[in-house]
Order: C-alpha cells, then structure tokens, then sequence
C-alpha cells in the first residue's frame, strides 16, 4: 500500500537491530521487508517469529495525529531450519503474544500474551513501563454493551469511550513481555 519513507525504512533498520541479535527470534517480517528475514548465523535462534509494522502511520505524521508500532509473536512451527514465508502464516489465535505502541506526548503500550489485554504507560523520568489498565478486555466488553463505563475506562478508550479505538487498541500485536519473561 503506502510509499515507503525514509523514517519508515529507518524505522525497521532499528527494529532489526534491537530484536535480531537477542537469540528468541527465529525470522521476522515487517511491511518495509519484500519478504522474511531469516536470523543471521552468527546470532543465536529461537523459537519465535515477530512480524511488525515498525512505523504505523507514518504517512500521518505531518497532520499530527498518533503513530505507533504494531507487533506479533508466533511460534515458529516445525523444526526446518530457516524460515519462509509459509512459517508467517498462521491464524490469529496461535499468536504467542500481541500489542501496539502508541508514540506522542504519551507513549503507551498495549499488550496481551494471550489472556487479557493490559496497558503500559512509558515514565520517561524512570525510564520504565506502569501498568495503567489490566482489564481492557472486560472493559471493550462492557463498551460493546453499551456501556459507556467510567471515566477513566472513556478516558481510555480515548474518544469519550469509542470502542472502535479501544478495539483496535486492544487487538493489535506485540512482542516485548513474553520476550522478556522466558
């Protein structure tokens, strides 16, 4: 779909670098790759596959309005060695973990390894995440009800409780907890 730009294309050079070399990774796949990228030999391999869009909504950024980065972690099925396309195409439902990250004047992680979808609000002065919701999904529930839910459930679904935003928030895909808890 859309032109790749160079903050696109620098976008996923980062993305490479950080994920590639951490030896949980098997291959990845992103929007800015013709196709998927095997882990290099000299780094160690692993039993996951991450597919991203490094710089979602980057063709919007001089209107201003909200970028972020989606991501997925499958698990890589078969013991072949390498990886095609064909290890990328799974149903939704084996994805070992999903989120997105929203960058802004907040920057907010959405995440779920499978049960529940929580958020993460990044503490610039700490240079950690806090957890600010770990009941979305029963939240988007009650939205989808009709319920408009408090304040601050409104308040996180953004739009004075739109719960397309908080669905498209609470279903997109990511790769850092389950990483970061083997």
């Amino acid at each position: 779909g859309e032109v790749q730009k160079k903050l696109d294309v620098l976008s996923n050079e980062v993305f490479i670098h950080r994920t590639e070399c951490n030896g949980n990774l098997a291959g990845m796949a992103s929007e800015e790759m013709e196709g998927p990228r095997q882990i290099p030999q000299e780094f160690s391999r692993g039993k996951y596959l991450l597919v991203f869009d490094p710089l979602d909504g980057s063709s919007n950024i001089d209107v201003n309005v909200s970028i972020g980065t989606i991501f997925s972690v499958l698990r890589k099925v078969g013991h072949h060695r390498g990886v095609s396309e064909q290890d990328f195409l799974q149903a939704g439902r084996a994805q070992a973990a999903a989120g997105y990250c929203v960058y802004g004047p907040q920057t907010m992680l959405v995440l779920t390894v499978g049960e529940g979808v929580a958020m993460f609000t990044l503490d610039r002065e700490m240079g950690s995440w806090v957890l600010t919701a770990d009941q979305v999904q029963q939240a988007l529930r009650n939205l989808e009800r009709g319920d408009r839910g408090s304040p601050e459930q409104r308040q996180l679904a953004g739009r004075g409780g739109d719960s397309q935003q908080l669905q498209k928030l609470a279903t997109v895909h990511v790769h850092g907890a389950l990483l970061e808890n083997e």
